[in-house]
């Protein structure tokens, strides 16, 4: 699967299972976790060429990265199509202790893309990560 950019592929595969998606909420620097109550974060991570997919904080309190990409972003959008509609607001993207950090969009899709060192190690991780809001 190409990772160039998530939110493009998150669109399609959305639209194509019928998933209503409103236009997206861009906060002044960025939506932070917990901005709104009624949001999820969800994300897909990896180092080695290992991934695993979970959502919320604290994802590397013994986490095993065990899956492909494609696993792992299967698992990400069986979470977010379980919503039907949802609105995605953007993120922070910081830009110090980071290799590359970047905002993705494509039409009402956003995302978040941070490469970066694990704390404590060695070891330079990715993430894409998403907030996204349930509308009834």
């Amino acid at each position: 699967m190409i990772m160039e950019n998530l939110a493009e592929r998150l669109f399609c595969d959305l639209r194509n299972a019928n998933v209503k998606i409103e236009a997206p909420l861009y906060v002044q620097e960025g939506a932070r976790i917990g901005f709104d109550g009624a949001s999820n974060q969800y994300f897909i991570a990896g180092k080695d060429d290992k991934y695993i997919c979970g959502e919320g904080l604290g994802w590397l309190v013994g986490v095993e990265f065990n899956l492909s990409f494609t696993e792992a972003y299967n698992e990400f959008l069986e979470k977010i199509k379980a919503l039907g509609h949802v609105k995605f607001y953007s993120m922070v993207v910081p830009n110090k202790a980071v290799e590359e950090a970047k905002l993705e969009e494509f039409e009402n899709v956003v995302s978040r893309y941070i490469k970066d060192y694990l704390p404590q190690s060695d070891k330079l991780a990715e993430r894409w990560d998403v907030l996204v809001k349930k509308i009834d």
